[in-house]
């Protein structure tokens, strides 16, 4: 290596650590930013360029860089891994509004594909800081710098992910016996990603659906993550257990997903396969829920959400199924379930008179 390219690489190791310092709080600033839009993303990577990879770069027979620290642009790279299409478009917005763009650096890779190409796929923005945030005392030794941000869904990383392993840069590198076959995987994903795409928006009209028809009284509908959870928003029955089990002491969240899950397998379990089915049973034991809850509530300090309030009523409902060891391999607590079962034997004779 030329004296001039080796001052050049302890030029870059003496700001290195600046560089280290940006790329942390940028990653911490873009996991608040598309966190608070509530966008679900897989992952957001960060990572400043090694001594290594700046050398290789500035010593490049095809490259030319006079002052590479100020020409080199992902001397901080960030990468945001979403899992739609959509929500690559809503990041872009994101970053859009947040940093000040360097357009003549920012490339959307897709849009240099051909009609007749497949390839890699993804948004490069180099961005530097916006003037509210330069003025910031927190950001300020960082005003005069950029970095790389990529944005790109789940399944484009794969691709470039495996592109990279098989070390092709370009269509020339890659053996014309294995060029059809790269096109058509490349091809696959792309299809895919647009068919995720357009299962959530399927899923997001079948929620409508089931709203309104849950709001028409309609409850002859399957039992399934989409629809508990519109019932549960929805049902008068599943609002009284929750106001039964705050005024009890419980803290009450909202369900998650696994909540949701967890419900349709316990229901599953004891054969209740229709909403309609669920809300019979609700309504048939809300006469018993202030004793049991009062009683559970007060022995245990819970935080609980709506779906695990009805899991708390089909468990002692079904003893035959819930049985205590099923129970603890499902990894319950002891202490719970033994006020689960003593506590809802009420609920047990109370179906016991019903069905007589």
């Amino acid at each position: 290596m030329d004296t001039g390219s080796e001052e050049r690489v302890q030029a870059y190791q003496k700001i290195r650590p600046l560089f280290e310092g940006f790329t942390k709080k940028l990653k911490t600033l873009l996991e608040d930013l598309i966190g608070k839009e509530g966008i679900e993303y897989h992952l957001v990577e960060a990572r400043t360029k090694s001594y290594e990879s700046f050398r290789e770069k500035i010593t490049r027979p095809d490259k030319n860089y006079n002052e590479p620290l100020k020409e080199i642009t992902d001397l901080a790279g960030l990468r945001v891994s979403v899992y739609y299409l959509d929500d690559v478009k809503r990041v872009a917005k994101l970053v859009e509004e947040e940093f000040v763009i360097d357009w003549p650096n920012s490339v959307d890779k897709g849009t240099q594909l051909k009609p007749n190409e497949f390839g890699y796929r993804s948004l490069h923005y180099v961005v530097s800081l916006s003037e509210t945030r330069r003025r910031l005392a927190e950001w300020e030794g960082f005003k005069d710098l950029q970095a790389e941000i990529q944005i790109r869904t789940v399944l484009q990383h794969a691709w470039a992910a495996i592109d990279h392993a098989l070390r092709y840069k370009k269509e020339s590198d890659v053996p014309s016996q294995l060029r059809r076959r790269l096109y058509r995987l490349s091809g696959l994903l792309e299809l895919a990603d647009e068919e995720f795409s357009s299962l959530k928006e399927a899923q997001r009209s079948l929620r409508e659906e089931f709203r309104n028809r849950l709001q028409k009284k309609d409850v002859d509908l399957e039992v399934n993550v989409i629809t508990l959870w519109e019932y549960i928003e929805i049902s008068k029955h599943v609002a009284c257990l929750v106001d039964v089990a705050k005024k009890s002491g419980a803290k009450i969240r909202p369900p998650k997903e696994y909540d949701l899950s967890e419900l349709v397998t316990y229901c599953s379990d004891v054969g209740i396969t229709r909403i309609s089915e669920l809300d019979t049973f609700l309504k048939g034991n809300l006469g018993c829920v202030p004793s049991y809850f009062g009683k559970l509530m007060s022995s245990h300090s819970l935080t609980t959400n709506a779906s695990y309030l009805i899991i708390y009523l089909l468990i002692p409902s079904h003893p035959s199924i819930f049985t205590f060891s099923y129970m603890k391999k499902k990894r319950w607590r002891e202490d719970l379930l033994k006020s689960i079962f003593v506590y809802g034997k009420e609920l047990r004779e109370n179906q016991t008179s019903q069905k007589t």
